[in-house]
Parts: structure tokens; C-alpha cells; sequence
């Protein structure tokens, strides 16, 4: 049976179950009790989905529309940025 669980589990966070298990320090087993339906710890969820990369909203409002994709910042306009911009900008800040 796929359940939302799942679903956000695989599709939404491209997790398997055993990288999930690792992730959230949790048993093989509990993380196929998620994928039957048994309710994700909502901490636990918000880890998957920032260690997905794919959306920095669970970590505040403020980040909606900002994700992480293969080390790349993802502004909500759609621009990347890669680390060593963002810490030169920061430097050029302080220069100012």
C-alpha cells in the first residue's frame, strides 16, 4: 500500500529506506512502520526534507521558495548561487 508517508519519503525527499533510517537515527524497521501510515515525528520530517535539498521552508517561512540542489543555493527567482559567491559577497560586505 503506498501511503503519504512514502510518498514524501521517496518521491518528495528521494530517500530510500535505509539512508532514511541513517538519516533520522532511527531502525530499518521504524521507517517501514512510517511508510505503513504510523505518523512521522514532525522534527523528523523537517531533517528528511532539508537533507533532500529540495525545500529550506520547513526550517522557516521566510526560506519558501529557497532549496538546495547539488550544492547549489536556489534563489526563489530561480538565480544559483554557489558557496564561494555567498562567502565573497559576505567578504565585500565587510570591506563596504
Amino acid at each position: 500500500m503506498i501511503t503519504d508517508n512514502w510518498l514524501f519519503r521517496f518521491y518528495t525527499c528521494g530517500l530510500s529506506v535505509e539512508q532514511t533510517a541513517k538519516l533520522c537515527c532511527r531502525s530499518v524497521r521504524t521507517v517501514k512502520e512510517w511508510d505503513a501510515g504510523k505518523p512521522i515525528p514532525t522534527e523528523l520530517k523537517k531533517l528528511m526534507a532539508l537533507d533532500s535539498g529540495r525545500d529550506l521552508s520547513y526550517s522557516h517561512v521566510d526560506w519558501k521558495g529557497w532549496r538546495i540542489q547539488r550544492g547549489m543555493l536556489i534563489l526563489p527567482c530561480g538565480r544559483t548561487v554557489r558557496p564561494d559567491q555567498i562567502e565573497h559577497a559576505l567578504d565585500v560586505v565587510r570591506l563596504g
